[in-house]
């Protein structure tokens, strides 16, 4: 009998001993530890450019005073007897008014008065009796143009060919053989149309007198240097403006455009836009951009308009102590009651590999109920996409995912009750900022501060239209959000 007590004291210790090594086996936390998402490269942003047009003024009268100079004056032409039908005739063309000035489309057209007038004699059969030979002038006025087609060449100097129209409706002269006495006689006159003539004649002296006209104006025209006026703006347009006490309007020129040509019948007014990519900044005085102004690019000008970008960004560090501080050391159950889980704490990053966005990290401990107690610890990772409402001003986490790595792991665990993440209802909830004041801040100041800003001797005035979110850029640290204050801007010179 006492042989079989101490077998049967042996078999309850052996059996006891399983069963704590058992207990402690299942008792012991199994590691969940997925691979965490890669940064990667980020993708760049490409921000609108603002516009503003210069409204670049060259005056023209030195070159029209050129022309006046080398156009012949006075008498242009003098023939004898060259009209068929006279017994004589003599006509004679001027140029005795000054050339004006005026601009169509891209032309600059030159305008040249000229006076035609003429001489004439007829003679006459009176009624078998005889011949009489009656005399009579006449005069006409008719305008030559001299059209300049201008182009601009991408190294800002100028192209020019030119072009002579004319207006020669009314180019022909009456001349009234027998004054009152015409109406009895059949009233003999000379119709002359001197169309034919006067043109040719006209060439042949504006060509003899400036025979390289296109050079010659094209000369005249490239005094005027205008890549040197459009660097200095240009030079001007790249250094930051504060526009309040430690606010910025950081400027990045970009390109340089041509819209067109006009006149106010001085001067020949070119507009050229100039754009560039607009920040406003809080803090030390950003870096000024110089370097040499590019060649222009030869298109529509768009009306002046600006896209400055607001400095709306949130540190991943500060969103992560913030949650941190409110999630941390808190546990949280199932509503089956059978699952806890702890949060140690949390990490949050930006990643590209998982089509730009945000990286949840949670450090935890969890707990399966029943008999044995299970344990688990680890990281779990998410991805989050962030989203703004313009309304509210509110930035806020959604569509939380697990990483592919973390859903794998969790399968291969066979833990499929981490996937009804109710651990992180509250975590999205604190994650939420609200960027509202510091939007209406930034709004107010470029309201009250950028409706006018002098550069140099150029004013340009700026009229705030709308704020428009464009978008996320996610880097590795920060959120920065793309918004940007559009308006309108006009531009003028100071005399």
């Amino acid at each position: 009998m006492e042989k079989i007590n101490i077998k049967h004291t042996i078999m309850q210790i052996r059996n006891l001993f399983l069963l704590v090594i058992l207990a402690s086996v299942l008792s012991c936390a199994e590691k969940v530890e997925p691979v965490a998402p890669e940064v990667g490269q980020l993708p760049k942003v490409e921000y609108r450019e603002s516009s503003v047009t210069l409204p670049i003024n060259f005056d023209i009268r030195q070159l029209q005073n050129m022309l006046n100079t080398k156009i012949p004056k006075g008498l242009v032409h003098h023939a004898i007897n060259p009209i068929s039908g006279l017994s004589n005739s003599d006509i004679h063309i001027y140029r005795n008014d000054p050339i004006g000035f005026t601009v169509q489309e891209n032309k600059l057209r030159f305008t040249i008065p000229i006076k035609i007038t003429a001489y004439g004699a007829k003679r006459k059969n009176i009624f078998g009796l005889g011949t009489i030979t009656k005399t009579g002038r006449g005069e006409a006025f008719t305008v030559i143009f001299l059209d300049v087609n201008l182009s601009l060449n991408q190294d800002y100097s100028f192209t020019a060919s030119t072009n002579l129209d004319y207006d020669l409706k009314k180019a022909k002269i009456r001349i009234s053989l027998l004054g009152d006495l015409g109406r009895f006689v059949g009233d003999p006159h000379a119709s002359i149309s001197i169309r034919s003539f006067v043109r040719p004649k006209i060439d042949d002296a504006i060509k003899k007198a400036l025979p390289d006209l296109n050079g010659l104006i094209q000369n005249e025209l490239n005094k005027f240097n205008l890549r040197e006026t459009v660097q200095k703006y240009w030079t001007e347009s790249g250094k930051p403006v504060e526009v309040d006490e430690n606010v910025w309007i950081s400027s990045n020129p970009k390109s340089i455009q041509l819209n067109n040509i006009s006149s106010d019948g001085k001067t020949a007014n070119i507009k050229v836009g100039l754009s560039s990519v607009l920040k406003l900044k809080v803090g030390n005085q950003p870096e000024t951009f110089d370097s040499e102004v590019p060649n222009i690019e030869i298109n529509q000008l768009e009306e002046g308009h600006f896209n400055i970008y607001l400095p709306t960004v949130i540190q991943f560090s500060e969103l992560q102590n913030k949650i941190n501080e409110e999630v941390s050391g808190k546990t949280y159950i199932s509503e089956d009651n059978e699952h806890k889980v702890t949060i140690n704490n949390v990490r949050i990053y930006g990643s590209n590999i998982t089509n730009s966005r945000v990286v949840i990290g949670i450090d935890f401990k969890g707990k399966v109920g029943g008999i044995f107690n299970k344990s688990l610890k680890g990281i779990l990772w998410f991805n989050v996409l962030p989203v703004y409402n313009p309304e509210t001003g509110i930035v806020s986490l959604e569509d939380l995912e697990f990483t592919p790595e973390t859903d794998n792991v969790i399968a291969d665990k066979a833990i499929p009750w981490l996937l009804d993440k109710f651990y992180m209802n509250e975590f999205l909830d604190k994650a939420k900022i609200d960027l509202s004041s510091e939007i209406d801040k930034h709004k107010n100041t470029l309201n009250n501060e950028f409706s006018e800003i002098e550069l140099d001797n150029l004013t340009i005035f700026g009229s705030l239209e709308d704020l428009v979110f464009e978008g996320f850029r996610i880097e590795q640290n920060q959120l920065s959000l793309i918004v940007a204050a559009r308006g309108s801007l006009n531009s003028t010179f100071k005399e």
